[in-house]
């Protein structure tokens, strides 16, 4: 007994993945609190119209940041499922700092004189943060090409005054960086957070919703049952299926993923070409950010750039949307 105690194979090592799942679950039911407690402030800013945009916007960029550190996994994460790195605690604390920051002196930020009034020096520290926060989720997420191309507009700001001929300019301090992209509704805070604080979320919100209740699956069977017994059925239950869906989400890889993984199987089991089948799914997916109400972010960000409610963008992209699909439909058919 005594022999069995002191063995390596205690109950710590009969259970390795014991610990490390624990933290999954940890860090699962803080991603959920965050994820609730954001949709209850949106329903609440809706609800009450509450005006101040700064204050809306550096709340909804401080949720989404925290929700993205919690979700996301490097490459090398992804061997160790389990793992609770310092990045996300790192990403935690950047974002609730800086809402516990712009609460604590608040009055101050929103009473000062922009590009006017002095940016003191916790203000350049929270400001940059926030900024290489930004950066490197939206590196791992969406690959270094976008990020790199941020980082040469950043440096070009920078490099001003050590640049030829007309490229060259005044330059920009560190103070002034930090100012443009947290103590104003420009930079990051500006009409493009705006817009996915205003707008874009609830959009968001009800298409989750409305899966999450069994619409996606409601839109494949509706599709199956117009056009599954014709002739190119499946492939035809694809566009079908993915317009319908269109109605509810403005992503093309969130259409992939809600009716692909029904649609490509039954093309291929009907002889369709794998390579043909994830053609007709990409292309009819990808016109579902076309297809109003629920149309991409940049349908958002033109209302808004050209003063236009909403609604109109989606009267003009009726008809243009639904010439697309006629369009992928007759190619399948053909």
């Amino acid at each position: 007994m005594a022999a069995a105690d002191a063995s390596p194979a205690g109950p710590s090592a009969a259970h390795p993945s014991r610990p490390r799942s624990s933290i999954l679950r940890i860090a699962d039911w803080i991603a959920g609190a965050i994820a609730v407690s954001w949709s209850l402030f949106q329903i609440y800013v809706g609800a009450l119209a509450l005006v101040d945009p700064f204050k809306v916007r550096i709340i909804h960029v401080a949720f989404a940041l925290a929700l993205a550190s919690l979700r996301i996994r490097s490459a090398d994460e992804e061997t160790r499922p389990g793992r609770f790195g310092l990045f996300s605690a790192a990403a935690l604390l950047v974002s609730a700092g800086t809402v516990v920051y712009v609460f604590l002196d608040y009055e101050r930020m929103s009473t000062r004189m922009p590009f006017v009034d002095r940016v003191g020096t916790l203000d350049t520290l929270v400001g940059l943060a926030l900024v290489v926060l930004v950066l490197e989720i939206s590196r791992r997420i969406l690959g270094f090409a976008l990020t790199l191309v941020t980082l040469a507009f950043v440096a070009y700001g920078f490099l001003g005054p050590w640049l030829p001929g007309l490229l060259g300019h005044r330059g920009i301090s560190l103070a002034s960086f930090a100012e443009v992209n947290f103590l104003t509704t420009e930079g990051l805070l500006g009409v493009p957070t705006g817009v996915s604080a205003d707008v874009v979320f609830y959009f968001v919100l009800f298409s989750a919703v409305l899966e999450a209740s069994g619409g996606g699956r409601l839109f494949i069977d509706l599709a199956t049952s117009v056009s599954g017994r014709v002739r190119g059925g499946p492939a035809k239950i694809a566009v079908l299926a993915s317009s319908l869906f269109g109605t509810i989400s403005g992503s093309a890889v969130a259409n992939v993923v809600g009716t692909g993984v029904f649609t490509i199987p039954m093309m291929k089991r009907i002889g369709y070409a794998p390579k043909f089948a994830g053609a007709v799914e990409a292309v009819s997916s990808t016109g579902g950010q076309l297809m109003p109400p629920v149309m991409g972010a940049a349908a958002f960000v033109m209302a808004d750039m050209m003063g236009v409610p909403y609604l109109a963008v989606v009267k003009a992209a009726i008809v243009p949307a639904l010439l697309y699909y006629l369009g992928v439909f007759s190619a399948v058919h053909l």
